[in-house]
């Protein structure tokens, strides 16, 4: 696991992300903004004869990478596990990663896995584990939680319950107190015969307080891999209901997307993050990604110790999310002084 020289083509989230990974890759926890203006003005697109030229090129560059870290910042508050120190010279871990916050820990989980494949800043010797994949899911969970300030199922397969769909789809009926499933036997058996998770990863809603439908729910699919963007679970809401139901669940069903990645502007193609965003959002629902899935994993936490006999699924799991971030910032360390 490797730090590649400064992107100096990328959109500017990718910059900036490199340059979190250069403070995690970094014995002291930070990187000195004069040090990364070297880093930039050692790239050949910046180098220029007239030092004045190169120099307003690599000063306005740093200028656009501080304000989306600012954004950010803005974004996540506590969550976000990067600052600006005092005086502007110098971007920092907020604190030890030993001290840090789980919620912060969901955010290195992300910026690191966001590159674990076809990435052009950081090189992984190994091809993530399905287990490493697995934590995105407990982060979502948790997150879908906080997000509705409710229940939230860890629907995925593998499950780590061991429960067959059927089953777990007629406990999360029964707790969601909508819909009843239709005999095991009169279910299409193009859909029956193994549906692991049916395209459905998480199942998540709000508790009304009268018990009737109304509520807020969500069907949320969860993709680690840069292809998410062709993996829409609104089609697979319409087969749950469509196959799996003879009661229907009355509530409106909102389709949802989890992932690592943040949004980036594309320089080729001259769209923003956000005009990306918001092209995407009748197809995939409302996306959760790393801006967003930190600050609602801590709210998720933070509702379930104030709510009683609120089901969130995965809680029991948070430290894989520390373990991994741990393991993976010691070997960018070592890559970092070989």
């Amino acid at each position: 696991m490797a730090l590649s020289s400064f992107p100096t083509n990328a959109p500017v989230q990718i910059q900036l992300d490199w340059i979190e990974l250069k403070c995690l890759s970094d014995s002291f926890d930070c990187v000195i903004i004069e040090d990364i203006k070297s880093f930039i003005e050692l790239q050949s697109d910046y180098q220029d004869e007239d030092i004045s030229v190169e120099d307003e090129k690599s000063e306005s560059t740093i200028d656009t990478i501080l304000k989306e870290l600012e954004s950010r910042q803005k974004s996540l508050n506590s969550s976000y596990p990067f600052q600006i120190e005092t005086g502007g010279n110098v971007i920092s871990l907020t604190s030890k990663l030993e001290d840090m916050s789980v919620d912060q820990h969901v955010y290195l989980y992300c910026l690191i896995f966001s590159h674990v494949t076809n990435s052009p800043i950081l090189t992984f010797k190994d091809a993530p584990t399905n287990a490493e994949r697995d934590i995105l899911q407990i982060c979502s969970t948790i997150a879908a939680a906080g997000y509705v300030r409710g229940h939230s199922i860890s629907f995925g397969f593998p499950r780590q319950d061991k429960t067959p769909y059927y089953a777990k789809a007629k406990k999360v009926l029964e707790l969601l107190k909508e819909g009843r499933l239709r005999k095991e036997e009169e279910v299409n058996p193009l859909h029956s015969l193994s549906p692991k998770d049916a395209g459905i990863d998480i199942i998540s809603w709000e508790e009304s307080n009268d018990q009737m439908p109304g509520k807020k729910v969500y069907f949320s699919q969860v993709a680690s891999g840069h292809n998410w963007k062709e993996k829409p679970v609104l089609h697979y809401i319409e087969i749950f209901k469509t196959y799996w139901l003879d009661q229907p669940i009355l509530s409106r069903i909102n389709d949802a997307m989890f992932i690592p990645f943040d949004m980036t502007d594309d320089v080729d193609n001259r769209y923003t993050a956000q005009q990306f965003i918001e092209s995407e959002l009748s197809k995939l629902g409302t996306i959760f990604y790393r801006r967003r899935i930190p600050a609602w994993f801590r709210e998720g936490i933070n509702f379930h110790q104030t709510k009683q006999g609120l089901v969130v699924e995965r809680l029991n799991e948070c430290h894989k999310i520390t373990d991994y971030v741990g393991v993976k910032i010691t070997e960018l360390r070592a890559a970092s002084v070989t």
